[in-house]
């Protein structure tokens, strides 16, 4: 006997992930906060994220540009405090412009 294991929840459950990721950049690049990325390697990196797509992104710092792809990364954190929407309330995201 098979058991099929119900691959709609963690399909769900990877989107959200990707929607949350892709909104908290977006919020990062477009208020031009200035961040540490931490890479998998243990490299700290400085700058603010000019542009990001899926695969990967741009921090620039002092006229110095990297391109650094996401599956690098570890962790980003912002330096300074910064303004963001209510990331569970999907209604406030889609009415804020980022662009």
């Amino acid at each position: 006997m098979f058991v099929q294991k119900n691959t709609n929840d963690s399909l769900n459950q990877i989107f959200e992930i990707q929607t949350l990721k892709r909104d908290f950049l977006s919020v990062l690049c477009a208020q031009k906060v200035s961040v540490t990325i931490f890479l998998m390697s243990g490299i700290k990196l400085q700058g603010c994220i000019e542009q990001f797509s899926d695969d990967c992104l741009v921090l620039r710092k002092d006229g110095i540009v990297q391109i650094l792809y996401q599956h690098a990364i570890s962790s980003i954190m912002p330096v300074t405090p910064f303004t963001a929407p209510n990331f569970s309330n999907p209604s406030i995201l889609k009415s804020t412009s980022y662009e």
